[in-house]
């Protein structure tokens, strides 16, 4: 066996080194590919999350204004009382756009669903950071990861 192992040894080496170094290549080009992947699913669901906070801050923003409409009006039906003046259904006409009890509770109802939509895409995000932590850290795909420059991802926070 050994006597035709030093015959062929001129070119079976060689061969032997070729193959590795494609198996090798191949390996490094599936991590990257895996990683890249996970990257943009990532980047995908952070971009969602985003959407949903922007959204989300508008509602906040709405919310704000109505409350200090809101508390305006308060003010005023509370100097109409101070001021010994007891029609506050004349005054309560005077302000239809108002009617904060509806308008408000659509807005919270609203705010409250895009907070819950962005409570989910956050630990959808996060599931798939701990998914892409854990692939890029495992031996030996982290000796490729270091090589094509893949780092660990910070968890998200919703607020």
């Amino acid at each position: 066996m050994l006597i035709l192992l030093a015959k062929y040894a001129d070119w079976l080496i060689p061969m032997l080194g070729g193959v590795l170094s494609l198996w090798l290549l191949i390996a490094i080009i599936r991590v990257y590919n895996n990683c890249k992947k996970l990257e943009i699913h990532l980047d995908e669901l952070l971009a969602n999350s985003e959407s949903t906070r922007i959204k989300l801050n508008n509602v906040y923003a709405e919310l704000y204004k109505l409350l200090g409409k809101y508390s305006i009006h308060e003010s005023d039906i509370l100097k109409y009382i101070s001021a010994g003046q007891s029609n506050i259904q004349l005054l309560a006409t005077q302000y239809p756009q108002l009617k904060a009890d509806v308008i408000f509770q659509n807005a919270s109802n609203s705010w409250s669903a895009l907070y819950a939509e962005l409570q989910n895409c956050m630990v959808i995000y996060n599931q798939i950071v701990t998914q892409y932590n854990t692939y890029v850290t495992n031996f030996p795909r982290v000796l490729a990861c270091l090589l094509i420059g893949r780092k660990i991802r910070k968890h998200g926070k919703i607020m």
